[in-house]
């Protein structure tokens, strides 16, 4: 077990680093001793070295975590649709050397999916001489799916077509011609690396942005930030409610700002997705459901549309006396939602 107290972690919402420098010490640990001629630190690998740069055959390792088999299946598949070998990080890591030390999986890349979750591990694979890591966000939506593609290829020194192997797996109900999302104003909440490929998927499926919340902000997201920037460029501005909200599980704010919003689909996970719903808004939750790649994508807009055209749920909820009583009074509700931040920085 690795345990963490969350407040020392450079990743307190998970602590998912504790957890992977667990993983990588061990992974030090069986190098045993150091060769002659090998660098210092170098991690065990099944091979005798790493496969150069461009070489091939390309094989990739994906390390995620909180991910579902599904999600992880069409990880794999889109990598080995574009010609590229993959196979799942946790599931290859099951050798050991003499010493009953885990072993490093051979591979050219080490592809981390989830910055939030996997960043650091990325970070301790490229301190190694012997490890190339990429950290990157989880594939979502069309267009998405094919720039993760790209830009994995892009680290590979290998090249793939304009138009990739599974464009032929696309149905017409993520065909973006049809516009299926037409009419639906989304809010989303959820994290940063993942926001840019949802509301890209909403805006391509012909749907507009209402507002976003994301866990939280640093250096390392400053991209994310600037890829969502054209992305709510045509959304409703609110000077009450902001179009990107930085906040992790605030329920008063997001109870505040869905109010100003009023989005016709909210997107988010665990309670957020009660709230909305107690809000009598058609709601779709991102936990334990598949929509990573072009599989996702069409799970996704399938959700969506069930979700709106079928609300009886949030309207239950909305309606019920006990369900549906307001989670804050209207006097809360009428406030800027970071009154409260206010309120205690000046006392």
């Amino acid at each position: 077990p690795v345990f963490t107290d969350g407040f020392k972690s450079r990743m307190p919402q998970t602590g998912s680093d504790y957890a992977f420098h667990a993983i990588f010490g061990m992974l030090r640990g069986a190098r045993g001793e150091t060769a002659a001629g090998e660098e210092s630190g170098a991690i065990a690998h099944g091979g005798e070295s790493r496969i150069p740069a461009g070489a091939g055959p390309w094989r990739v390792s994906v390390a995620a975590v909180n991910t579902s088999a599904e999600d992880m299946d069409e990880l794999i598949r889109m990598l080995q649709e574009a010609g590229i070998e993959a196979e799942p990080f946790f599931k290859a890591m099951n050798e050991t050397d003499e010493k009953g030390g885990l072993v490093l999986p051979e591979a050219e890349l080490f592809l981390c999916v989830g910055p939030e979750e996997t960043g650091y591990f990325a970070e301790c694979l490229n301190s190694d001489a012997a490890a190339r890591a990429l950290s990157v966000a989880p594939p979502v939506g069309l267009e998405g799916s094919r720039r993760w593609i790209r830009v994995i290829a892009k680290a590979l020194g290998k090249t793939v077509p304009d138009t990739p192997p599974w464009a032929g797996r696309i149905p017409a109900a993520a065909d973006n011609e049809g516009k299926n999302l037409s009419g639906i104003r989304a809010y989303l909440s959820l994290p940063l690396s993942w926001a840019p490929g949802f509301a890209g998927l909403i805006r391509e499926m012909g749907g507009d942005i209402a507002g976003i919340s994301v866990d939280a902000v640093d250096q390392t997201g400053l991209d994310y930030l600037r890829k969502l920037e054209p992305l709510i460029s045509g959304s409703e501005p609110n000077d009450q409610a902001p179009l990107i909200h930085v906040s992790g599980f605030q329920e008063f704010e997001l109870y505040n700002i869905l109010g100003k919003r009023r989005p016709s689909l909210f997107v988010g996970r665990g309670s957020q997705v009660l709230t909305a719903a107690r809000m009598g808004i058609p709601s779709i939750s991102l936990d334990s459901r598949a929509f990573y790649g072009i599989r996702g994508a069409v799970r996704f807009v399938e959700a969506a549309l069930r979700a709106v055209r079928f609300h009886g749920f949030p309207d239950i909820l909305k309606d019920d006396e006990t369900g549906g009583a307001p989670a804050y009074e209207h006097r809360w509700a009428e406030r800027r939602p970071d009154w409260y931040i206010k309120l205690e920085g000046k006392y």
